[in-house]
Protein backbone atom coordinates (compact mmCIF):
# COMPACT_ATOMS: atom_id res chain seq x y z
CA UNK A 1 0.00 0.00 0.00
CA UNK A 2 1.49 3.29 -0.76
CA UNK A 3 2.73 5.37 1.98
CA UNK A 4 0.03 7.96 1.75
CA UNK A 5 -2.77 5.95 1.80
CA UNK A 6 -1.26 3.85 5.15
CA UNK A 7 -0.77 7.04 6.74
CA UNK A 8 -4.63 8.13 6.02
CA UNK A 9 -5.99 4.72 7.39
CA UNK A 10 -3.69 4.32 10.34
CA UNK A 11 -4.07 8.35 11.60
CA UNK A 12 -2.66 7.92 14.75
CA UNK A 13 -3.54 4.26 15.34
CA UNK A 14 -0.14 2.05 16.41
CA UNK A 15 -2.50 -1.25 15.33
CA UNK A 16 -4.25 -1.62 12.26
CA UNK A 17 -3.95 -5.13 11.15
CA UNK A 18 -7.69 -5.54 11.57
CA UNK A 19 -8.54 -2.20 9.64
CA UNK A 20 -6.24 -3.45 6.68
CA UNK A 21 -7.71 -7.10 6.89
CA UNK A 22 -11.72 -5.70 6.39
CA UNK A 23 -10.48 -3.31 3.40
CA UNK A 24 -9.26 -6.51 1.70
CA UNK A 25 -12.60 -7.95 1.67
CA UNK A 26 -13.94 -4.81 0.79
CA UNK A 27 -11.63 -4.30 -2.23
CA UNK A 28 -12.19 -7.71 -3.13
CA UNK A 29 -15.93 -7.28 -3.36
CA UNK A 30 -15.28 -4.28 -5.49
CA UNK A 31 -13.45 -5.53 -7.44
CA UNK A 32 -14.90 -8.49 -8.53
CA UNK A 33 -18.28 -7.12 -8.31
CA UNK A 34 -19.17 -8.72 -12.12
CA UNK A 35 -18.26 -12.39 -10.46
CA UNK A 36 -20.05 -11.89 -6.92
CA UNK A 37 -23.35 -10.76 -8.51
CA UNK A 38 -26.38 -13.12 -7.22
CA UNK A 39 -23.98 -16.09 -5.75
CA UNK A 40 -22.71 -17.29 -2.36
CA UNK A 41 -19.48 -15.89 -1.35
CA UNK A 42 -17.28 -17.13 1.15
CA UNK A 43 -14.18 -15.25 2.63
CA UNK A 44 -11.58 -16.71 4.80
CA UNK A 45 -10.08 -14.14 7.10
CA UNK A 46 -6.67 -14.84 9.10
CA UNK A 47 -7.93 -12.02 11.60
CA UNK A 48 -11.21 -12.67 14.30
CA UNK A 49 -11.42 -8.76 14.96
CA UNK A 50 -11.92 -8.62 11.04
CA UNK A 51 -13.89 -11.49 11.07
CA UNK A 52 -15.85 -10.91 14.07
CA UNK A 53 -16.23 -6.88 13.04
CA UNK A 54 -17.94 -8.04 9.38
CA UNK A 55 -20.51 -10.24 11.04
CA UNK A 56 -21.68 -7.69 13.47
CA UNK A 57 -21.20 -4.69 11.32
CA UNK A 58 -20.30 -2.47 14.51
CA UNK A 59 -16.77 -2.13 16.17
CA UNK A 60 -14.73 0.55 18.87
CA UNK A 61 -12.79 0.84 15.69
CA UNK A 62 -15.21 3.91 13.55
CA UNK A 63 -13.23 2.93 10.68
CA UNK A 64 -13.49 -0.96 10.75
CA UNK A 65 -17.38 0.13 11.47
CA UNK A 66 -17.55 2.21 8.55
CA UNK A 67 -15.27 -1.03 6.06
CA UNK A 68 -18.06 -3.58 7.52
CA UNK A 69 -20.93 -0.82 6.58
CA UNK A 70 -19.43 -0.42 3.12
CA UNK A 71 -19.04 -4.09 2.73
CA UNK A 72 -22.91 -4.66 4.13
CA UNK A 73 -23.90 -2.31 1.09
CA UNK A 74 -21.93 -4.26 -1.75
CA UNK A 75 -23.84 -7.78 -0.07
CA UNK A 76 -27.21 -5.83 -0.59
CA UNK A 77 -26.58 -4.05 -4.10
CA UNK A 78 -24.71 -7.44 -5.45
CA UNK A 79 -27.51 -9.89 -3.90
CA UNK A 80 -25.09 -12.22 -2.51
CA UNK A 81 -24.72 -14.08 0.15
CA UNK A 82 -21.59 -14.16 2.51
CA UNK A 83 -20.07 -16.33 4.37
CA UNK A 84 -16.92 -15.17 6.60
CA UNK A 85 -14.78 -17.95 8.03
CA UNK A 86 -11.66 -17.71 10.10
CA UNK A 87 -8.58 -19.54 8.79
CA UNK A 88 -5.19 -19.77 9.95
CA UNK A 89 -2.59 -17.71 8.66
CA UNK A 90 -0.92 -20.68 6.96
CA UNK A 91 -3.57 -22.41 5.50
CA UNK A 92 -5.00 -18.75 4.02
CA UNK A 93 -4.83 -18.92 -0.04
CA UNK A 94 -4.81 -15.17 -0.27
CA UNK A 95 -1.50 -15.03 2.23
CA UNK A 96 1.23 -15.06 -0.05
CA UNK A 97 0.46 -12.60 -2.55
CA UNK A 98 -0.93 -10.34 0.73
CA UNK A 99 2.74 -10.33 1.67
CA UNK A 100 3.35 -9.82 -2.44
CA UNK A 101 4.61 -13.63 -3.25
CA UNK A 102 3.04 -14.02 -6.31
CA UNK A 103 4.84 -17.86 -7.42
CA UNK A 104 2.40 -20.15 -8.63
CA UNK A 105 -0.44 -17.46 -9.09
CA UNK A 106 -1.24 -17.46 -12.90
CA UNK A 107 -0.90 -14.05 -14.14
CA UNK A 108 -4.27 -13.25 -15.71
CA UNK A 109 -5.38 -14.55 -11.92
CA UNK A 110 -4.24 -10.82 -10.96
CA UNK A 111 -5.88 -7.64 -10.67
CA UNK A 112 -3.95 -4.98 -11.87
CA UNK A 113 -1.59 -2.87 -9.02
CA UNK A 114 -2.74 0.60 -10.10
CA UNK A 115 -6.84 -0.44 -10.30
CA UNK A 116 -5.97 -1.80 -6.62
CA UNK A 117 -4.06 0.80 -5.33
CA UNK A 118 -6.75 4.03 -7.15
CA UNK A 119 -9.81 1.68 -5.56
CA UNK A 120 -7.96 1.27 -2.06
CA UNK A 121 -7.39 5.04 -2.64
CA UNK A 122 -11.00 6.20 -3.26
CA UNK A 123 -11.82 3.55 -0.09
CA UNK A 124 -9.24 5.16 2.64
CA UNK A 125 -10.77 8.81 1.51
CA UNK A 126 -13.95 7.46 2.00
CA UNK A 127 -13.59 6.38 5.51
CA UNK A 128 -10.59 9.31 6.24
CA UNK A 129 -13.97 12.26 4.90
CA UNK A 130 -16.30 9.92 7.00
CA UNK A 131 -14.34 10.51 10.79
CA UNK A 132 -12.58 13.92 10.14
CA UNK A 133 -15.72 15.53 7.70
CA UNK A 134 -14.36 19.68 9.27
CA UNK A 135 -10.90 18.85 7.11
CA UNK A 136 -12.68 18.34 3.59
Amino acid sequence: MPEHLATALTSGKTKVINELESLTVLLSFTLCKHLLQERHVMSYIDNEAARVTLLRMSSESQALTLLAGACAVLEDQLAMVPWYGRVPSRSNIADKPSRLNFHGLPPEARIQDDRVTEQAGDIVRCIQGALMPDSY
